[in-house]
């Protein structure tokens, strides 16, 4: 390319204004600071998932909390339209102190039925979908609708609020990358560390995360506590007395500036902030051992789980659970691990007491199950939310709830279960040595009604499911 060379400013002749020198000059001097020369590039495309405040022209302000669980922001938002939300502030709630992240504690007045994840969290719904929103959540729009930001609670009472900022109009809408693709699973880089469970406090590693990359995690060994073996799943039970009390004993757990993600023998996730992943075993005081822990860092993609669509997958498998609960259904999908899916499901269970079998208290639960905790009851996974409709890939449970958006977190065939308690296996009622803590709240046309009995329930209807895959 030849080099532009700039053309000498004319002098004025007899006769003309020196007013026209001036205003060459006055040009010349604006474009030596401002334009641009044929040399310069444009900033390359980036991830939405790597927007920041300094990228949108501004933003509106919400709060939500004890005088309104939820707003009605009156931002209509377009499907494609990059959004950036950001969350501060503290509910105090009658699990404590909490933040727009919300909780992991389980208690049985405690109910989160809008969405699977933690108690107290900050969500936004556009039209029909809900988002979880935490501390911040970058995404672009997958539809239509107004904007309504909500607390993932139902019926006990909060005081405080979250401080809520909107950012929804990009400077440069170009500035957003078509690729790579969320199933994009390449490893770029591997590192392994050692996890020792003789310590109660978190192992900082030399691992860089960048904000929206895929990480990759497969833990390998086993913890003894007890004389009993764990491997990083760790235990079904919580232990108050371990580091993290309201997460499973055992298991391991990794945390990413402040933030503590639930890892497990494998698991993959987009890293949310910037910062050094450190890790940890959730142990009690008499835990030795250790896990060997694999992290694979992979691409950061150019869109997020919340932008996924149904019709963006090419898989769509309809499927049927009913509570049968030792037997689950099994899709046809051989799902990778890291490949996202969108899983939702509809219908009610029923059930009514063996104690009053004609009674007309009958309770039902939608796929998000009951709230509360099952921590003394007989559940497959009794720290999970006790008749909900699970995922299992291998190893690896998952809360699908009404809808679920996730990177499948081992390779395998998926299976949808319901965490319920098997008709087959407690044929008899025995009030004195049996008790079922979910039947603490139950709702019937949406109604809260406390049911009178802890016995075995019985059960009757059907989740129906729909499996979205790549």
């Amino acid at each position: 390319m030849k080099e532009a060379i700039a053309s000498p400013l004319p002098i004025p002749r007899n006769g003309e204004s020196s007013m026209r020198l001036v205003c060459l000059l006055l040009v010349g001097g604006f474009c030596l600071l401002g334009c641009k020369t044929s040399d310069e590039k444009p900033a390359p495309p980036r991830s939405v998932l790597e927007l920041e405040e300094k990228d949108f022209t501004g933003y509106a302000s919400f709060e939500v909390g004890q005088d309104q669980s939820s707003v009605d922001t009156g931002l209509t938002i377009h499907q494609g339209q990059a959004l950036l939300i950001q969350a501060t502030g503290t509910l105090q709630t009658d699990i404590g102190e909490v933040g727009p992240e919300g909780s992991t504690v389980r208690r049985s007045q405690t109910t989160s039925c809008m969405f699977p994840g933690p108690a107290y969290r900050l969500l936004a719904r556009i039209g029909q979908r809900v988002f979880p929103v935490g501390e911040e959540l970058a995404l672009v729009a997958p539809e239509d609708g107004p904007l309504e930001l909500l607390i993932n609670y139902c019926e006990s009472s909060i005081t405080g609020r979250f401080s809520v900022r909107v950012h929804d109009t990009l400077l440069e809408p170009e500035v957003l990358a078509d690729s790579p693709p969320l199933t994009d699973n390449s490893v770029l880089e591997t590192h392994t560390v050692r996890v020792e469970a003789d310590t109660s406090e978190w192992l900082p590693t030399e691992i860089q995360l960048t904000k929206g990359r895929k990480v990759f995690i497969t833990a390998r060994g086993t913890v003894e506590s007890g004389g009993v073996n764990f491997d990083a799943n760790g235990s079904k039970n919580v232990k108050p007395l371990s580091v993290l009390p309201h997460r499973r004993a055992f298991r391991l757990h990794g945390r990413i500036a402040g933030k503590v993600l639930d890892l497990g023998r494998e698991t993959v996730f987009l890293s949310p902030a910037n910062d050094r992943l450190e890790l940890l075993i959730n142990r009690t005081d008499d835990t030795h051992g250790g896990f060997d822990v694999e992290v694979g860092l992979g691409v950061v993609p150019a869109r997020g789980l919340g932008s996924l669509r149904p019709e963006d997958f090419t898989q769509h498998q309809p499927i049927s659970k009913t509570p049968d609960f030792r037997a689950p259904a099994e899709t046809s999908f051989e799902i990778e691990k890291g490949t996202p899916l969108l899983i939702s499901a509809t219908g009610k269970l029923f059930w009514y007491s063996r104690t009053f079998p004609n009674s007309d208290l009958t309770c039902s639960y939608g796929p998000a199950g009951c709230c509360g905790s099952t921590e003394n009851g007989p559940f497959p996974f009794p720290t999970e939310r006790p008749n909900a409709l699970y995922g299992r890939i291998g190893e690896q449970i998952f809360h699908v709830g009404e809808e679920s958006i996730l990177l499948a977190p081992a390779s395998g065939k998926l299976e949808l279960f319901i965490n319920g308690v098997s008709l087959y296996t407690f044929a008899d009622c025995d009030i004195a040595t049996f008790t079922f803590n979910c039947n603490k709240y139950c709702f019937t046309d949406g109604s809260p009604v406390i049911c009178r009995t802890r016995c075995l329930p019985v059960f009757g209807g059907s989740f129906d499911a729909t499996v979205h895959a790549p």
